[in-house]
């Protein structure tokens, strides 16, 4: 009597088990995935629906502090990119400044070396002192092509130019030089032969005026017209007075010569000096309008 409820509920079973699993499964389950989207209603797609959005939230969160990571280090190095950009700049504008300060000092110890020179010393001191000048403006344009770099070849011909030229200049006063000490001795020469000039002729006057100089009271005498019935006194020779204005003459004209060509001479000098100190001064400005160009 017991085996038949149980061999009854053994038959059951399938039955109501299955109907019992298609109801919860019908219960729990009654969406699918299709095409990648959820289908359905119910706990699970709410469940995966808040899956998803924290989900979604945590990549965003994610994205947007990488993209501050990203920013800020882009920033730091921008900043020390940019720092060290400056310090570059500012380095390389003291190197130009104390590079263009002692070429500027150096260039003015030699053009007063050189005004030196051209004023007060003579011969073999001037002829050493202007070869140490042109050794000292060969290692200034020496360091001037090593310092000078791609950047800066406008500014390198610009100083070989100008160096070029106050060379020029400066074996130009070295001709003037000679040329001047030169015409000094020439002048000299000209007054011991004027003043010797000067003392012959006094001498010829005073020997040609002696009343004893029978010859040249004859001479001087002036010929007799054979109208006059009254002897005159014979007339005093203009020809000693003719001598000594002839080389009085000569003298004025030697002498005006002479100042006229000291005065050219001095003239040329001081005008060599003036373009020199204008030439060095264009090539300060030249020096400074670059500088300023590359800040």
């Amino acid at each position: 009597m017991v085996v038949v409820p149980v061999q009854q509920l053994l038959v059951a079973v399938p039955q109501d088990g299955s109907s019992n699993v298609a109801r919860a499964s019908g219960g729990q389950y009654h969406g699918q995935y299709q095409g990648g989207n959820y289908q359905g209603s119910g706990w699970l797609r709410n469940r995966v629906f808040a899956l998803e959005g924290q989900v979604a939230e945590m990549k965003t969160r994610h994205d947007a502090e990488m993209a501050r990571e990203r920013e800020k280090k882009d920033q730091e190095e921008k900043m020390k990119k940019e720092k060290d950009a400056e310090e570059k700049r500012l380095k390389d504008k003291k190197d130009r400044e104390d590079f263009h300060m002692a070429i500027s000092e150096r260039m003015t110890s030699k053009l007063d070396l050189m005004c030196e020179i051209l004023l007060g010393k003579k011969g073999k001191e001037a002829d050493e002192s202007v070869s140490k000048l042109r050794e000292e403006i060969g290692e200034l344009n020496r360091r001037i092509q090593e310092r000078a770099g791609p950047s800066s070849t406008a500014q390198a011909t610009m100083e070989l130019e100008a160096m070029g030229h106050l060379r020029k200049e400066q074996e130009e006063r070295s001709m003037l030089e000679k040329r001047l000490s030169a015409l000094e001795k020439e002048t000299s020469e000209l007054r011991k032969l004027k003043d010797v000039a000067q003392k012959q002729a006094e001498l010829w006057k005073e020997e040609a005026l002696q009343p004893r100089n029978k010859r040249t009271c004859r001479g001087m005498a002036a010929t007799p017209s054979p109208c006059q019935h009254i002897r005159k006194t014979p007339e005093k020779s203009t020809q000693a007075t003719m001598v000594r204005d002839e080389y009085l003459r000569g003298g004025v004209e030697r002498h005006t010569l002479e100042v006229t060509a000291l005065r050219q001479s001095r003239a040329r000098e001081l005008n060599g000096r003036r373009e020199a100190e204008q030439e060095l001064e264009r090539v300060k400005k030249s020096l400074a309008r670059l500088e300023m160009e590359k800040e």
